[in-house]
């Protein structure tokens, strides 16, 4: 570390909060990392919803924990994600279910980022949302595929892409 300089850290992944970065970071030999040094994607989404849309006082979460996480942290509540009354288990929608799914009046915004557990279950969740309730369609980010092991992994752009493709 040099006097007068600043560092960040930025990434694009909604995966995990700024803590867990801190967490990250300090194990590479980083120990004075905090918080406030860090930028992801799930923590800069939070933060555009809460500044770009003072109105939206909750939104439906399609990705990871993280993303409810930081959310809350900007005084924003959610609802979606992990705990999604066992949509992201398998469990399926069906005709019936999805006519008379009830909506939460309070959702303003559908989040999409990273989900490791999507389902067409969660698709047809966040299009009733987008299309009957009027929330505001809203992605981490737009990544493809992110690399592993040489590998393409399918990212966030693919839970965006599909919903977006409801939209028509």
């Amino acid at each position: 570390e040099q006097p007068n300089k600043q560092v960040f850290f930025l990434t694009n992944s909604s995966g995990r909060t700024r803590d867990d970065y801190v967490d990250k970071i300090r194990k590479f030999g980083f120990k004075t990392c905090t918080k406030e040094m860090i930028y992801g994607s799930a923590y800069t989404t939070a933060r555009y919803v809460n500044e770009k849309y003072p109105e939206v006082k909750k939104v439906r979460v399609v990705g990871m924990e993280s993303i409810k996480k930081e959310m809350s942290d900007v005084g924003i509540k959610s609802c979606g994600a992990e705990d999604d009354e066992g949509y992201s288990k398998g469990k399926s929608m069906s005709l019936d279910e999805f006519e008379t799914y009830k909506l939460d009046p309070e959702v303003k915004a559908v989040v999409v980022g990273l989900d490791t557990s999507y389902t067409y279950s969660k698709l047809c969740i966040a299009s009733l949302y987008i299309h009957t309730g009027g929330a505001r369609f809203i992605a981490t980010n737009d990544d493809a595929y992110d690399m592993v092991n040489g590998r393409r992994m399918p990212g966030a752009g693919s839970m965006v892409q599909s919903i977006k493709y409801t939209l028509g």
